[in-house]
């Protein structure tokens, strides 16, 4: 065990098998386990990081998926995530190429955090899934404008 607060890093760099300071100065921290609606690639077990989620990191095997999250709304109403341009590494690219595992890791966030809007009531940025609408997030558009009453 290291020294760093036990976040999911920990149980992704044993899943990887490498040291939880290299997944640091690679994939970056803030690691949770997560659950991904995405089958590929077939048996993952995923991670995300950043909230609202902003990267997903798969491995199955020797396969190391990086992934911009895509919560959408089930029919229920609920939130469930997909996995979207999933990037195919190896898991040895950690080592070996560790630039390009971090560019796909940066170019996930970026696409990810494009995606975001500021509320133009409240000034917060505001992750496509909790919008209410192009203008206002959603605890803006119940308190200002009575939606959902």
């Amino acid at each position: 065990m290291t020294d760093i607060e036990d976040d999911g890093t920990d149980a992704l760099a044993a899943l990887l098998g490498e040291p939880a300071e290299r997944v640091l100065r690679v994939l970056g921290g803030g690691w949770e386990r997560a659950e991904v609606a995405t089958r590929y690639p077939p048996g993952a077990e995923w991670f995300a990081a950043g909230v609202p989620a902003q990267v997903l990191v798969g491995v199955a095997g020797r396969t190391l998926a990086v992934a911009r999250p895509v919560p959408r709304r089930d029919p229920s109403g609920g939130l469930r995530t997909d996995a979207a341009d999933v990037a195919e590494l190896a898991v040895e690219d950690m080592q070996l190429a560790p630039d390009v595992v971090t560019a796909a890791v940066d170019l996930s966030v970026r696409r990810r955090r494009a995606s975001f809007r500021w509320c133009l009531l409240c000034r917060q940025l505001t992750a496509p899934e909790s919008a209410h609408d192009r203008r206002s997030c959603r605890a803006c558009a119940v308190r200002f404008r009575g939606a959902g009453r």
